[in-house]
């Protein structure tokens, strides 16, 4: 009668799984009494101990650095609030064409403003480029000519 109360008292020192997890864990091929239902039910016990580790360490651990917003343009004419360039060519098919320099445009290579939010959140003064259908009739002392709006 000792030796059943001993064992029992062992047993019930012992940590051990909760019957209804070793249960549910079973596979239907796997015998009651076969080494790997033993494996099979471990396996699946800490697992759930491991997950509910780490969602319990989770709020301790490092979290990811959101990336800045970096300044596009470092030195090109910061005096001027906005820089904006225009180019004429010849065969060009458009009229006139905004390109993006800033690279956050939904429709890239097409500029579709995304470089004002940009240049409130970093104090950048970055602008498109724009593309001007050249026309032989109208004067222009330079190719290249820089507009501040």
């Amino acid at each position: 009668m000792f030796e059943n109360s001993e064992s029992a008292a062992v047993r019930m020192l012992k940590v051990q799984p909760p019957r209804v997890i070793l249960s549910s864990s079973q596979s239907p091929r796997a015998l009651p009494g076969s080494p790997g239902s033993q494996f099979q039910n471990g396996f699946g016990y800490c697992l759930s101990s491991v997950y509910l580790h780490y969602l319990a360490a989770r709020p301790f651990l490092p979290k990811k650095k959101q990336q800045k917003d970096n300044l596009i343009n470092l030195k090109i004419q910061k005096e001027n609030p906005k820089v904006v360039n225009e180019i004429a060519i010849e065969g060009l098919c458009l009229t006139e064409a905004a390109n993006c320099r800033c690279w956050r445009s939904k429709t890239f290579p097409a500029c579709d403003g995304s470089h004002d939010k940009h240049n409130k959140l970093t104090g950048d003064n970055v602008g498109p480029l724009i593309l001007k259908k050249y026309n032989k009739l109208m004067y222009l002392p330079t190719i290249k000519r820089t507009l501040y709006f």
